[in-house]
């Protein structure tokens, strides 16, 4: 009889310890992303300033399109937008990143190149919306063509271009070969990170 309870006491302590690791593991998996992927024209870079409220002192250093950052901090720069610290002392502007998870919305004059290996029949659909199921198919483009982007979507941290009324691409199947300019994020959704400075 002894035995049997503490088998059973050990069958339950068992249980415990697992279902604690189960549930501190799914909260960790539902914790906000602070990646942060620099979104720029490839072979380029963006960079980086000591001074977010002035904008006047550059520090010299670049980030290359798609490195990824940890942040944990944020500011208002003197533009309104915020500014993440992705080194000592260094901030970077948020228009340039894409946060894991992110929702928001940008204007982007640009020009896209379509990768060469779309899909099996060599052309990719263009979507009348993005992040809704039932979309309905709006056009193709064809790889090796280039496009010219109005803005830039993301949602839930999958980007997506508008090359006209209606007509979204889902940003993978392309590069960015010029851009004239970004505007600010729109983000339609709170960020993770808190002002703590």
């Amino acid at each position: 009889m002894k035995k049997k309870t503490i088998i059973s006491g050990l069958a339950l302590l068992t249980a415990m310890i697992g279902l604690s690791t189960s549930q501190s593991q799914s909260a960790k998996a539902a914790a906000p992303d602070k990646t942060a992927t620099v979104n720029y024209v490839k072979g380029y870079g963006i960079v980086t300033w000591r001074d977010v409220q002035t904008a006047s002192s550059v520090t010299g250093h670049y980030l290359p399109t798609e490195s990824q950052w940890l942040v944990n901090t944020t500011v208002t720069g003197a533009d309104g937008q915020p500014w993440y610290l992705v080194g000592n002392n260094e901030w970077a502007s948020s228009k340039y990143y894409d946060l894991g998870g992110e929702n928001s919305v940008q204007d982007l004059d640009a020009v896209i190149k379509i990768e060469a290996d779309v899909d099996s029949r060599g052309t990719e659909t263009l979507l009348s919306a993005v992040g809704f199921r039932g979309n309905k198919a709006t056009g193709r483009v064809y790889p090796n063509m280039e496009y010219k982007v109005q803005s830039r979507r993301l949602v839930r941290g999958e980007a997506w271009y508008e090359l006209g009324k209606d007509q979204w691409l889902r940003a993978s199947m392309a590069t960015i070969k010029t851009e004239k300019s970004r505007g600010n994020k729109l983000i339609s959704e709170p960020s993770f990170i808190t002002n703590n400075q």
